[in-house]
């Protein structure tokens, strides 16, 4: 029990310095590489992982601590300081506001999302708006978590598997690489939530329960950016090829491709359900769709 609550203090210690109080001493990139290179070394020797030679201890420990680095990240955000932390956090923030928190406005005439405000991703990061009187810190802190914490739910969800449920040290190592692998890309918080949703009902591609989620998936994606529709039908085929046969002999292309067709139709129906919602309940103009498809350099 000691080595687990030393090695775990190792671990978070980079954290803490260079999120913390003294930050400002952190600065300069190589003191926090070194600072985060020593943390999770000594952490990783410190953890009872008997099995695993010492090399392997400090690689575990080092990609452990900066995992915890990214998911403190959102906490250097919460202060209630009145002007922008950023050059688009003060748009962001009045964009989120306007689903939930409407009240607070004097609205003129009938009132529609904006073009650039869809729904789906906005009233997601407007959800604190919800709770009476709130602070912009929190607001801060919630828009931030959203970035992390979607990232470590897909990567969790990914390496969910019964194997490696068996195996935790294992699991808790590919969790955390996928988590910093996907926090390289800076997936947005909606298409990482679908994403754990679809590969957590069924990745056998045989389950109606598989075609609901599809569906809800790509009309939400849909109202939160139109061309992120694309995206459930990747991942379908992407499934169909991950897919182990449980008999010897693989399965034939056609009968593959009938397995897909009523994800793909879910996820069509889906895309169409997108549209509607997006010209008869937030009464925008449909014309982005068609301005789209007709940029060449885009295709």
């Amino acid at each position: 029990m000691a080595r687990w609550t030393l090695g775990s203090l190792a671990l978070l210690l980079p954290a803490y310095l260079i999120s913390g109080p003294w930050e400002a001493l952190f600065r300069p990139l190589g003191l926090r590489v070194l600072c985060a290179a020593l943390g999770g070394a000594g952490g990783g020797l410190l953890l009872p992982t008997r099995r695993a030679a010492p090399a392997a201890r400090i690689l575990l420990g080092v990609l452990l601590s900066i995992a915890a680095l990214e998911l403190v990240r959102p906490l250097r955000s919460f202060t209630d300081y009145p002007f922008s932390l950023t050059w688009s956090e003060g748009n962001h923030i009045w964009a989120s506001s306007l689903y939930f928190g409407r009240d607070r406005y004097e609205l003129l005439g009938n009132w529609a999302p904006p073009a650039y405000a869809p729904s789906g991703m906005y009233a997601l990061a407007g959800l604190p708006f919800l709770i009476p009187g709130i602070g912009i810190e929190w607001l801060r802190l919630w828009d931030e978590a959203l970035l992390v914490l979607a990232p470590l739910g897909l990567s969790a969800a990914l390496f969910s598997s019964d194997p490696l449920r068996r195996h935790p040290i294992s699991r808790w190592v590919l969790t955390a690489w996928g988590f910093l692998f996907l926090m390289q890309a800076g997936v947005y918080a909606p298409l990482a939530l679908t994403a754990a949703a679809v590969w957590l009902v069924d990745a056998r591609l045989a389950d109606r329960r598989l075609a609901v989620v599809l569906f809800l998936g790509t009309f939400y994606l849909g109202i939160s950016r139109w061309f992120w529709m694309a995206a459930p039908p990747v991942w379908v085929i992407t499934l169909l090829a991950l897919e182990e046969s449980d008999s010897h002999t693989p399965d034939s292309p056609g009968r593959k491709l009938s397995k897909a067709l009523p994800m793909l139709v879910a996820c069509g129906l889906g895309a169409v359900a997108a549209a509607i919602w997006t010209a008869v309940v937030e009464h925008r103009s449909l014309f982005l769709y068609q301005t789209s498809t007709r940029q060449p350099m885009l295709w």
